[in-house]
């Protein structure tokens, strides 16, 4: 008959597969916290880019109008597609002001990136912005912005709302009622035009 000496000294195999499960279940919940870190990370950082480009966006509308109304030059502003004349590719969600047969075109840089899978460059926000007056020179717009890189259902990332006031002397900024319109803007237009006379 074998005998067992009760002062050797080890792990029994209870012991060891008991400490192997604790590191198992550690390890499990530590993997899953770095996810959700990493997640939070991902996420606050598109949501401060949304709305820097929202902002930007919003500057570029009031600086563009003002210096076109002070100037006295009939104008239109919305944002789309634009081909540069000089043969380079066109980009989408560009604010462009139209006035008197030229472009003059708001065009923020770093918006392109590159998609993981493909390679392909592609914008990372589509941009949408919406116009509504009121009496007393009063412009009011509403940018959109959506994630068009991280979620391919095109989510909206962020909503902007700002509003500038036109001196009443040169107050005849109106919005194009014809132009496009969107449920989380409502009664905005796409299009903001000013007319000298």
């Amino acid at each position: 008959m074998r005998r067992y000496n009760k002062n050797r000294r080890g792990f029994t195999l209870v012991e060891m597969m008991l400490s192997l499960a604790i590191i198992a279940i550690i390890f499990g919940l530590t993997t899953a916290l770095m996810v959700s870190i990493s997640d939070s990370f991902t996420m606050t950082y598109n949501l401060n880019d949304a709305s820097d480009y929202a902002v930007l966006y919003g500057y570029g509308i009031e600086n563009s109008v003002l210096s076109q109304v002070s100037k006295g030059a009939a104008s239109e502003w919305y944002v789309g597609t634009y081909t540069p004349t000089d043969g380079s590719p066109s980009q989408d969600s560009i604010l462009i002001c139209k006035s008197s047969g030229e472009e003059a075109v708001f065009l923020p840089h770093q918006m392109k990136t590159k998609e993981v899978n493909t390679g392909l460059t592609v914008d990372k926000w589509i941009i949408k912005m919406y116009f509504k007056t009121e009496s007393g020179g009063l412009v009011k717009y509403c940018v959109l912005v959506y994630d068009n890189y991280c979620n391919p259902t095109k989510p909206l990332m962020y909503k902007y709302e700002g509003s500038f006031w036109i001196p009443h002397s040169k107050a005849n900024v109106t919005v194009d009622t014809g132009s496009a319109t969107n449920s989380l803007c409502p009664g905005y237009y796409a299009k903001l035009k000013y007319s000298t006379s």
